[in-house]
């Protein structure tokens, strides 16, 4: 009896032993995921979002703390601005201005009415000759090559680039066939990021 006894005890001691084992390895587990988990966020929020800290992104304690917001201290502002540049810099070729008016007038709403305030759109539909866009078949406008993006104190954008213009010699042999120096004013609208202003300068050699 009693060596049974003996026994049995030996054994239950063994099992207890080997389940306090088992809850120490799944917590140590439970550890380790926590810390992959804690470690994946930083990678990730690195590359791209604001990274955490605390669980709070460090963009909203910079708020917090009264530091500007990236779009506050105009990145963001000028990013766009040169999007919406770049856009229309595309869009200048699909532009004939040498069709009839009415059909100028269609054309100008079509390819810069999300691009242009409405007022500027509407002087360009009245005075197509003043209206940017492709003059003759060739050389055609190409894009705008943005040389600066200046905030003014009113919050809109002055940007100086250049149209520039290609041939089908250029498209093969690299190189451009025209340079023309232009100013846009880009300001933020209930619409969004919209040209209010663009002039024209002469052609450089």
């Amino acid at each position: 009896m009693r060596r049974w006894c003996a026994a049995w005890v030996a054994a239950l001691t063994t099992v207890v032993l080997a389940g306090c084992a088992a809850t120490g390895a799944v917590a140590e587990r439970q550890g380790e995921q926590k810390q992959d988990v804690a470690a994946e966020r930083v990678a990730t929020d690195g590359g791209g979002a604001a990274p955490f800290r605390d669980g709070q992104s460090v963009l909203a304690e910079d708020r917090e703390e009264g530091r500007p917001s990236e779009e506050e201290s105009g990145l963001d502002g000028e990013s766009a601005v040169r999007a919406v540049v770049e856009e229309f810099g595309r869009r200048l070729k699909s532009v004939s201005l040498s069709a009839p008016d009415e059909v100028v007038a269609r054309s100008l709403q079509e390819q810069y009415g999300d691009l242009v305030s409405p007022e500027l759109l509407e002087r360009w539909q009245h005075n197509p000759s003043g209206a940017p866009g492709r003059v003759v078949s060739s050389p055609w406008p190409d894009h705008i090559e943005i040389q600066s993006v200046t905030l003014r104190a009113d919050g809109a954008y002055e940007v100086e680039g250049w149209i520039v213009e290609m041939t089908s010699v250029e498209l093969v042999e690299g190189g451009y066939a025209a340079k023309r120096p232009v100013t846009l004013v880009v300001a933020r609208t209930d619409e969004g990021w919209r040209i209010t202003d663009f002039s024209l300068g002469d052609y450089t050699a």
